[in-house]
C-alpha cells in the first residue's frame, strides 16, 4: 500500500540521520535566494537605464 496516514513514515531531521550540511542548509538556500532577489532588483535597474 501507497502513501499512508498522516504523520506516519520516518521522523524528520537528525532524528533520522538526516543531516544537512554546506550548501543545502536552511541558511544557505535562504542566502542563494535573497541574493538571486538582489540580481534581479538590479537587472530592472539596469534594463530601465538602457
Amino acid at each position: 500500500m501507497h502513501g499512508g496516514a498522516a504523520g506516519s513514515g520516518g521522523q524528520m531531521g537528525e532524528r533520522n540521520g538526516a543531516y544537512r550540511t554546506g550548501a543545502f542548509t536552511k541558511a544557505a538556500i535562504a542566502e542563494r535566494r535573497q541574493l538571486a532577489h538582489v540580481l534581479s532588483l538590479a537587472r530592472c535597474v539596469l534594463n530601465e537605464i538602457k
